[in-house]
């Protein structure tokens, strides 16, 4: 019992001990317990992620072949639609018994040369007779697939363009029952005259067993999916036409291919999927589902044994833990009864930690510290920089021996008598302002005066922030440095500037001022010589005269010159508008900056103006006000930067003319291309919208919108229409073939020719030789 309290009373003292340990404790079994869960679920997902990226090569492969069966399947019984005896029969309006087995025999042939398809149907929309692989020839009104029948109404086959999935039920010869799983594919010859057609059935089972072979034996089903995620068939007979409960998993996913997981009746499962596509019919798929249970089995056995492990483990973490918390609390406790505190501080602080009484005795040191340091380095700084400001901005009275105490009381560096004074300005400071805040500027000024006074070390100098773009430096001018050296010095000075703080900065420097009396008028002077950066560009170096020279010359604004830089802007002559430009700038800066600047002022509203004047008829006037011109101006510092701006106003604006001007002639001489190749390939089959665009090499769509907007038609039926009036030409004047002119003229099949033929004049070829013949 007194083992448990003195236990006790010894923990209570190391509450910081106590703390590290809990600490340590709490963050070691985290550690490993989320490291055993995640090299678990790592492991699964690896395993499940291999076998999903091998399925997924699997079922492309799969996807391919399947592919590759039914674009051969539907080809294949496309090319035989075209067969001109097949064509004959159908659109003949004789009934010939002879003509119906040979029918019947060239449909068997096309069954039997094809494994996938079930059964043909060919249909004589003017005999009412049905021609039928299965059992051979029927009349319509005794067909058994009444349901197709249906569907080849000329009001339905308009809307027949893929395959039909269908239930088909009935019997044969009205004696054996039928009832099976079809994928109807109808070739109508007159779609909007008559029900004759091809038709192509291909059963269900025939598709299970052509891609069904590629899955494994794991897999517990596989169906083929349309673009709507209907099942066209499967392993089991009753989800035919049933929406897969699994589309919803893949159908957002983008990838041609790729694998999922999903939640199965039986549990988790893994969705493997890949794009099916063939003859118009794109985004189909073929998915395959496959039980995770078979593929984790042996993973969750690893855990188990993983677990026993774990215990052990966990108990050699807290040993070592514990050791590690004692070296680091050891120390804490040495430090602390090296601290001097009073009773008092320490029996607070300890009722918390040993931390505490650590914690609040530096606080307080620190804190004393930093209050008398701010106190005194503020005062001294502040109090500093405000006698200097105030002698650059008002005339000082003050007399010699008070001004020199102040000057020896705040250390400042500089004399009172033979001075000299540097003005700095930050140049394209509103491009600066515009990142920075104002108190991010405030410091760079801060660093660029302590670049100044390090690098100047050798001088009696002190700076000053005047704000905004501005900063001074007083230099005292005893010693003879000469203007030579000082110059030389401040552009150590520049380039130093520019390399820490990427800014570029203009100095001016004031002749040597006798006494600092006179500093607030040599800060006038320099200030207003400063702002000959106009002229001579930034990063210069200035040095402003002894006595102010005033000009003689009367003002006179370069009239002539202004006159032929518009008059080239409006006949379109850019670079002679550009060279009267530099000759008017030449003159403009020979005169004082006010000057200058209400030149090149003037000179901007006027271009400005006759802009406006060109582009007013196309409703495109942008304003030019003497506000906007001063703030660019203002932002753009020199007359030089100036001149620029308004050489890219110049060159964008001709250019935007010369861009409208030539855009209604490159949209005629295209068409007219279109045109010239039209009838220079009419007779190519693969003349076609395509074919053009990629000859011009322009985007189809482009070239489809062009065409309709300039010519009034759309580009198909201009060629459609082109090769009709050839084919006429030829049905009259000569004696070949329907089938030779169709072929002659481009047409890629005989019942295209046929339909696009009686669309356009109302009869047959043979009718309309006819009826101009005679």
């Amino acid at each position: 019992m007194k083992l448990l309290v003195r236990f006790r009373s010894k923990l209570k003292r190391r509450k910081t001990f106590l703390r590290i340990l809990t600490y340590f404790i709490v963050a070691s079994v985290t550690v490993l317990s989320l490291s055993t869960l995640f090299l678990y679920k790592l492991s699964s997902r690896t395993i499940v992620d291999g076998i999903g990226s091998h399925m997924e090569d699997s079922m492309q492969k799969a996807a391919y072949n399947t592919s590759y069966m039914m674009n051969w399947s539907l080809s294949y019984a496309q090319r035989w639609s075209r067969d001109s005896s097949l064509v004959s029969y159908a659109l003949s309006n004789q009934e010939d018994h002879y003509e119906d087995f040979k029918a019947w025999q060239t449909l068997r042939k096309i069954q039997t040369n094809n494994p996938l398809i079930e059964s043909i149907y060919l249909v004589n929309g003017y005999t009412n007779t049905v021609v039928d692989t299965r059992s051979g020839v029927y009349a319509t009104d005794e067909f058994y697939d009444k349901e197709m029948l249906k569907l080849l109404q000329p009001q339905s086959l308009r809307n027949i363009h893929s395959l039909i999935p269908r239930t088909m039920e009935g019997k044969l010869n009205d004696i054996r029952p039928i009832s099976v799983h079809l994928l109807s594919f109808v070739f109508p010859y007159e779609p909007n005259q008559s029900s004759s057609s091809l038709v192509i059935n291909f059963e269900e089972q025939s598709l299970i067993d052509l891609f069904g072979k590629n899955f494994s034996e794991s897999a517990s089903s596989y169906m083929l999916l349309d673009e709507t995620g209907t099942i066209m068939a499967s392993q089991d007979p009753g989800l035919f036409l049933q929406k897969s409960p699994f589309y919803a998993d893949i159908i957002g996913h983008k990838p041609s291919s790729g694998w999922v997981e999903t939640a199965a009746a039986g549990g988790k499962s893994l969705l493997v999927y890949a794009d099916l596509s063939f003859a118009g019919h794109e985004r189909w798929r073929i998915a395959s589902l496959i039980p995770e249970d078979q593929l984790l089995g042996n993973v969750q056995a690893l855990r188990n044994w993983t677990l026993l492990f774990y215990i052990p483990v966990v108990l050699a973490t807290l040993f070592v833990v514990w050791l590690l918390a004692k070296k680091i609390y050891f120390p804490i406790r040495r430090l602390l009864e090296d601290v001097p505190v009073d009773e008092t501080t320490y029996d607070r602080a300890e009722a918390e930690s040993e931390l505490s009484v650590l914690s609040e005795f530096y606080r307080k040191q620190q804190t004393r510290i930093d209050r008398l340091s701010d106190t005194w380095r503020n005062y001294k700084n502040d109090t500093r920089n405000e006698l200097l400001r105030g002698l650059l901005a008002a005339k000082s009275n003050e007399p010699v021996q008070m001004m020199a105490k102040r000057f020896a009381d705040l250390g400042l560096r500089i004399p009172l008598q033979s001075l000299q004074l540097a003005i700095g300005r930050i140049d394209r400071y509103d491009s600066l302002a515009q990142k920075y805040s104002e108190a991010d500027i405030r410091l760079l000024r801060y660093a660029m005066t302590n670049i100044v006074e390090e690098t100047l070390a050798g001088y009696a100098l002190d700076t000053v922030d005047l704000g905004h773009d501005r900063f001074a430096v007083i230099i005292g001018a005893e010693e003879a440095f000469g203007d030579a050296e000082l110059a030389d010095d401040l552009r150590v000075c520049q380039s130093q500037i520019k390399d820490y703080l990427g800014v570029r900065i203009s100095l001016t420097v004031s002749p040597v001022i006798e006494s600092y009396i006179d500093l607030h008028d040599s800060y006038k002077a320099t200030l207003l010589q400063s702002e000959e950066r106009f002229f001579l560009g930034h990063g210069q170096i200035s040095f402003a005269p002894a006595a102010s020279m005033e000009t003689t010359a009367a003002y006179k604004y370069p009239e002539e010159k202004e006159r032929k830089i518009l008059n080239a802007v409006k006949l379109g002559h850019e670079d002679e508008a550009i060279r009267h430009l530099r000759a008017f700038v030449e003159e403009a800066t020979g005169t004082t900056v006010s000057e200058g600047r209400l030149s090149l002022t003037h000179l901007i509203l006027n271009i400005g103006k006759t802009m406006q004047q060109i582009r007013s008829a196309e409703g495109d006037e942008q304003p030019w006000n003497l506000r906007s011109i001063q703030g660019t101006m203002d932002r753009l510092e020199t007359a030089e930067a100036v001149t620029a701006w308004i050489e890219t106003q110049i060159r964008g604006f001709l250019e935007r003319q010369r861009s409208a001007a030539n855009r209604t002639n490159r949209t005629e001489q295209t068409v007219q291309e279109m045109m010239d190749l039209i009838g220079a390939q009419l007779t190519d089959p693969n003349l076609s919208s395509k074919w053009i665009a990629d000859r011009m090499k322009m985007s189809l769509n482009y070239i489809r919108t062009l065409f309709k907007d300039e010519v009034g038609q759309p580009l198909a039926d201009y060629i459609a229409e082109k090769r009709l009036e050839q084919v006429v030409r030829l049905l009259v004047e000569t004696d070949r073939t329907v089938e030779e002119i169709s072929t002659q003229m481009g047409f890629p099949a005989i019942n295209s020719f046929y339909i696009a033929f009686k669309k356009k004049f109302g009869v047959t070829p043979i009718q309309y030789r006819k009826n101009h013949q005679k």
